[in-house]
């Protein structure tokens, strides 16, 4: 939950954290980095998006910022740097689950996350470390946003784009039921 400034600080039971460049800051519980690396990934990858496509429909730039901002393309991302090496943890399911994901990175299409259809399911913790990768460059940076993006963005290559981009089936055939101006009627079963 965010508080507005102006708002009394009373009211939110707000803790006062002091933040790695010794600024004061005061939260309610703990934040965790990849909140806030997903937070600027995601607004700068929206921002990407748009300036490279300026014309397309809102629902394109939409379907393409799903696909660019997901845990897949996070996963994808950090196993290719080699970063799941440095994750330590004491979870043999967790090891397990990284390792089968490593195994078969070889074997996947980075094009595999431009979309809908995920053939794998990944261990969230590998999609996790870009998040707070970005974060922590977010904090470090002065909350400079371009930095966080021209840091990350080489890790997120390639980027999804219009020709790349995979619509789930059911979405397809709706978007283009509403271009062509079809009506869509629902068949009841008896």
């Amino acid at each position: 939950m965010w508080v507005v400034i102006g708002d009394d600080p009373g009211d939110f039971n707000l803790e006062e954290a002091v933040v790695l460049d010794e600024r004061k800051m005061y939260i309610r519980g703990k934040r965790r980095l990849e909140f806030l690396g997903d937070a600027v990934l995601d607004y700068r990858i929206t921002m990407h998006l748009y300036n490279k496509y300026p014309g397309m429909s809102p629902g394109m730039l939409t379907d393409l910022r799903s696909a660019s901002v997901n845990n897949d393309c996070y996963t994808q991302s950090a196993v290719k740097v080699e970063l799941h090496k440095r994750i330590l943890h004491g979870s043999q399911d967790l090891h397990r689950a990284i390792v089968n994901t490593v195994h078969d990175f070889d074997h996947l299409s980075l094009k595999s996350t431009f979309g809908w259809e995920s053939k794998t399911s990944f261990p969230k913790v590998l999609g996790d470390l870009i998040e707070s990768l970005a974060g922590a460059i977010l904090v470090d940076s002065g909350y400079d946003k371009e930095r966080v993006f021209q840091s990350i963005r080489p890790l997120l290559e390639p980027l999804v784009t219009p020709e790349t981009l995979k619509l789930h089936p059911v979405k397809e055939s709706h978007d283009i039921c509403q271009k062509n101006h079809y009506k869509v009627k629902t068949i009841s079963q008896a």
